[in-house]
């Protein structure tokens, strides 16, 4: 079953990007503290208001008006200090990459390119190679808070994964409705002496639905 975050984020990046989906669609980055919701502006330190602009791919931007500025506007892109700087595609293309690479759906260039995620697989190589620095930042700071390690001296890790209720073979096993509810279970497990604790246990649904991760 699919979490309430990643159902959210569908809904958010299905159908035509109008103007109203792409306000929700920051509103959702901002609650998620993936976009700044407070931008002042640099020559009089007031703070922006976030305007419509239909020129925009991401159709909102960061705008002052203040008489400060001798009637000229001063803007920044909506995206300003976040992860999506100082990139070209959509915030709808980069969460379309980012639901599917964490769900794992379809990862091939090719696939995401005919979809419209991207141009270029050289766009593709980019955003694939940033989040993946994001997740391992986000792990190394997670080890560190929770003071985690695995292995060291006298110790060691193992590793190993069942699928279960795959296809029966040569007349073995039984019959059951949990055929069609198949699923990937992978688990770390750190054997020290005569001590076994249990690392990592991931769950991943083979229907794309979802990915488990518990510590």
């Amino acid at each position: 079953m699919q979490s309430s975050l990643s159902r959210k984020l569908r809904h958010l990046i299905e159908g035509k990007e109008t103007i109203g989906k792409k306000k929700r669609l920051v509103k959702w980055l901002q609650g998620k503290h993936l976009l700044e919701r407070k931008i002042y502006c640099p020559k009089c330190s007031h703070k922006m208001k976030m305007k419509k602009l239909c020129g925009s791919c991401d159709g909102w931007t960061w705008a002052c008006r203040k008489h400060t500025h001798r009637g000229k506007k001063v803007t920044r892109i909506i995206r300003t200090k976040s992860q999506f700087a100082g990139s070209k595609s959509s915030l709808f293309s980069w969460m379309k990459f980012v639901y599917r690479f964490a769900q794992g759906l379809r990862l091939r260039q090719i696939d995401t390119i005919e979809d419209g995620i991207a141009k270029s697989s050289c766009t593709l190589s980019t955003m694939a190679k940033r989040l993946r620095v994001i997740c391992s930042t986000a792990i190394k700071a997670h080890k560190e808070k929770n003071k985690m390690k695995t292995g060291g001296c006298q110790s060691y890790i193992v590793l190993d994964e069942s699928k279960f209720a795959h296809k029966r073979k040569y007349g073995q096993g039984r019959y059951s409705g949990a055929q069609r509810r198949k699923s990937w279970v992978f688990g770390l497990l750190e054997v020290k002496q005569q001590q076994r604790r249990p690392v990592l246990n991931l769950e991943s649904c083979t229907a794309g639905v979802g990915v488990y991760v518990t510590w």
